[in-house]
């Protein structure tokens, strides 16, 4: 391969990214994990609130983001991640700290070749440390994570409801065709 190819697996908390990527794992595609659930456990093992006010959140959540996307593009390479750089702004715009020229900036410095989009599935969501909030929240976050990656020019192709293996050749088919 002779450019990277990077690749998103988007959605809300507890929609199956993380197994996906787990499952996913191995041969030819680098994985890059789930910044905001380092930032989480990170805190969680300092002994603070899972995670601090929104602004400072989404702020670390981009810092993160950015390197390891840059990390990333100095590789070559298939790569896939779980949530990118183009969430954090999303969260900062609906913060109101950022300016949204700042915003956009981000989000055009960073475009992504593919985007899938887990949404979120009663049937596996669980609550546990990390993951707080409720299947409530976590369907609005899917819902919003779908608004801002569309309003950011992205079709977001939306993982089937379905078991781990089926999930995984999806994304397969998508990966081998392109």
């Amino acid at each position: 391969m002779t450019r990277n190819r990077l690749v998103v697996v988007a959605g809300g908390p507890g929609a199956g990214k993380t197994t996906l990527m787990e499952h996913l794992a191995g041969g030819a595609v680098t994985m890059h994990g789930d910044a905001a659930r380092q930032i989480i456990r990170s805190r969680c093992a300092a002994g603070l609130s899972l995670r601090p006010d929104t602004l400072t959140f989404a702020q670390s959540l981009l810092a993160m983001e950015i390197a390891e996307r840059d990390e990333a593009i100095a590789r070559e390479g298939e790569h896939l991640f779980e949530r990118s750089v183009i969430d954090a702004p999303g969260m900062l715009k609906g913060c109101g700290g950022t300016p949204v020229d700042e915003i956009e900036r981000i989000v055009q410095e960073n475009p992504n070749d593919l985007v899938f989009l887990a949404t979120a599935w009663q049937d596996i969501y669980v609550d546990d440390v990390e993951r707080d909030e409720g299947f409530s929240h976590a369907r609005r976050v899917g819902e919003q994570t779908r608004q801002w990656y569309q309003r950011c020019g992205y079709d977001p192709i939306v993982l089937p409801l379905a078991d781990v293996e089926t999930r995984s050749g999806f994304v397969r088919s998508f990966l081998d065709a392109r």
